[in-house]
């Protein structure tokens, strides 16, 4: 279906009485613009499905189409799904929404487009935001140029003047963003690190890899011509001899595509928020890069960090190399091995995975840190996708105290893999303390 055929099917959406509230300085005109920039841009005229979703979201806000803008709508009108599609099985519309959010993060942080109108779709809504940016600079510049008034000004009279006036000025910015954009469960779970005033370290998990060298990369190519190809037990037990020699460890450059997804989420998340992060692989993540700042762990059996700082948390990750099995390890009940994967590989394979979301204090660094942890990078792509939409998180704040902002926290999720992608994170078990 092209694009053009698209718009013309979410043309016959049904149409709402209300129509999308623009601020008074934006007119339809001006969304109308910055939408076809946005469209030629780098972060989306490579993602067709990108451009489409978000044509169809905007148009919809302006056209007054609002009741159209609702998962199962979009996933019928947009990508063609059958009315009666499951949507927890097919989630292409949250999943496109949440690529969307991140090529727009993307786009902003581009030279040259920081004063453009900002086209946003909040977490957990699909009914696009737009505004323009206020910068404080010129506020201020535009307050304090006054009229020439024919008493003298002391510098101390102006030193408050400008104070006074710097004060009103970031209230007015923090009353308009908080009335904009009303805190949501996903705020309220980072508090505590966007409240730092330094950068938030992300670091990600680094498996590691070896590459074949000589004739035994042309050798396993031969045995092992495919990732959809399972060996036979014949196969299996063939004997092969090899050299240490043959191996080149590679542990510092690759990452898995599923922890490239949450390391996305999130950092898509922070930057919406204009907090700075910085990106770093588990091994080259040093402990005094853990005790400067917050940070965020992602990955499990493929980040150190993440098993040191979590061991003597209720939920951990373990193994039994005797059985070939990893597990979720629960302290208050250790029997329980509900939580577990035997033969993970190929993951490809694995009708389900689980992992671990955290935010505690840790004891060690003194700092904030979060876990976003699977067994497998398909539970880790679960784990950010959990802490980064509201939706999600809804169903922790049903389990939660009241008071659960101010809590250490973990959770427990599991996320069915279908044809080799994570579907929904799904709560099994949550702790507060």
């Amino acid at each position: 279906m092209s694009v053009e055929s698209e718009r013309q099917l979410a043309s016959t959406a049904p149409v709402a009485s209300l129509r999308h509230p623009l601020p008074p300085e934006v007119t339809e005109s001006d969304v109308r613009q910055q939408l076809e920039r946005i469209r030629a841009s780098q972060p989306f005229r490579s993602s067709r499905r990108c451009v489409v979703f978000l044509d169809f979201v905007v148009q919809a806000a302006l056209s007054g189409r609002l009741e159209s803008l609702k998962e199962r709508t979009i996933g019928i009108e947009v990508f063609g799904r059958d009315p009666n599609y499951d949507t927890n099985q097919d989630p292409v519309v949250r999943g496109t929404a949440s690529e969307v959010r991140k090529r727009l993060a993307q786009y902003y942080q581009i030279a040259g487009h920081e004063r453009e109108l900002r086209v946003e779709l909040p977490s957990g809504s699909y009914l696009p935001d737009f505004h323009t940016v206020v910068h404080t600079a010129e506020v201020v510049e535009a307050q304090v140029r006054a009229p020439n008034y024919p008493q003298k000004l002391t510098p101390l009279l102006i030193a408050a003047v400008i104070a006074a006036v710097l004060a009103s000025v970031v209230t007015f910015l923090v009353s308009t963003r908080a009335s904009r954009h009303p805190q949501t469960a996903v705020d309220q779970l980072w508090a505590p690190i966007l409240q730092s005033s330094g950068p938030v370290l992300l670091c990600v998990g680094q498996p590691k890899v070896y590459n074949l060298l000589g004739s035994l990369e042309a050798e396993m190519a031969k045995r092992m011509p495919g990732l959809g190809h399972v060996l036979s037990p014949a196969e299996s037990n063939e004997k092969l001899t090899v050299r240490v020699g043959q191996f080149a460890p590679n542990w510092d450059r690759y990452l898995a595509l599923g922890d490239a997804v949450c390391l996305s989420d999130i950092a898509a998340l922070l930057a919406q928020r204009s907090h700075i992060y910085h990106i770093r692989g588990g091994g080259s993540t040093s402990f005094a890069d853990l005790r400067e700042n917050p940070s965020v762990l992602i990955g499990a059996f493929t980040n150190d960090w993440t098993l040191r700082l979590t061991g003597q948390l209720r939920f951990t990750f373990d193994l039994d190399p005797d059985q070939n099995t990893h597990y979720v390890h629960d302290r208050l009940n250790p029997s329980n091995r509900a939580w577990q994967l035997t033969g993970i590989w190929p993951e490809w394979r694995m009708p389900v995975d689980y992992a671990i979301v955290s935010r505690v204090r840790d004891g060690t660094t003194g700092k904030m840190v979060v876990t976003a942890a699977g067994i497998t990078q398909y539970g880790t792509a679960a784990a950010g996708e959990f802490l980064s939409n509201p939706e999600y998180l809804s169903e922790l704040v049903r389990r939660a105290p009241p008071d659960w902002q101010h809590k250490n926290i973990q959770v427990v999720l599991a996320t069915k893999v279908i044809d080799g992608t994570a579907g929904p994170p799904r709560v099994l078990a949550a702790h507060f303390w």
